[in-house]
């Protein structure tokens, strides 16, 4: 909901056409209420919205014997994902939950990740292909070795507080080139990479996402989204 309130800011033909008179500097609400709202009405509410909108409108809207089916892909805020890039921010939130929960750590590695990370970089580069594998292999090792500090020093609740997030951060560590359902992103691990075939952008990352449309000619009723 970030870029729309973004939009919502410097757009002011949007906030015309939602109904406002003066142009406001603000956001109305907080855009997490969206998120909120969405999880509390769940699937079928939104279903209900969709046919409240159908049903506004005249017989001739509601008994169209057409539709128009498209696909897009949901863009997720995410930037291009590297096995490199993942593997730096596990190491930053297992330090944040070590400081969070007051667990001392023998190392935080926080510099040598960053090094370690650089010299990933131009991996195919014949004269840095060797480096750069074995850092790779470094920063995965440095990964496991902060993650299962973590689970000798956790008491029972802690446990069972952080177990789907330690089980995400080593699905993120310990998977492969060429395996199904991989994590692109920590904080959506929902987020898939979509191959667009377009010479300007060849993956989207995000989720695709279905809609159905009423066929009219001038106004288009979102009828399902999926």
């Amino acid at each position: 909901m970030k870029p729309l309130a973004l939009s919502w800011i410097m757009n002011p033909y949007m906030q015309y056409f939602c109904g406002r008179v003066f142009f406001e500097h603000d956001f109305p609400c907080d855009p997490s209420n969206f998120v909120h709202f969405r999880k509390r009405i769940g699937e079928k509410g939104v279903e209900e919205i969709f046919s409240y909108s159908v049903n506004m409108q005249d017989s001739k809207m509601r008994t169209s014997k057409f539709v128009l089916s498209d696909t897009t892909v949901q863009e997720n805020n995410t930037t291009f994902s590297t096995d490199a890039k993942l593997c730096k921010k596990v190491i930053d939130y297992c330090n944040e939950i070590a400081e969070k929960e007051g667990i001392k750590q023998r190392q935080r590695y926080t510099e040598v990740s960053k090094q370690v990370v650089r010299d990933t970089y131009n991996g195919k580069h014949p004269k840095r292909a060797k480096t750069a594998r074995k850092s790779q292999r470094q920063i995965k090792r440095i990964d496991m070795r902060l993650i299962g500090e973590l689970q000798r020093n956790f008491n029972l609740v802690q446990q069972e507080f952080y177990k789907d997030v330690l089980t995400l951060y080593t699905k993120a560590v310990t998977q492969k080139r060429n395996d199904t359902d991989k994590i692109y992103s920590l904080h959506k691990p929902c987020t898939r990479c979509i191959a667009k075939g377009k010479a300007h952008k060849q993956y989207e990352f995000g989720n695709k996402v279905g809609l159905i449309m009423t066929s009219n000619k001038g106004k288009k009723i979102i009828l399902g989204i999926k």
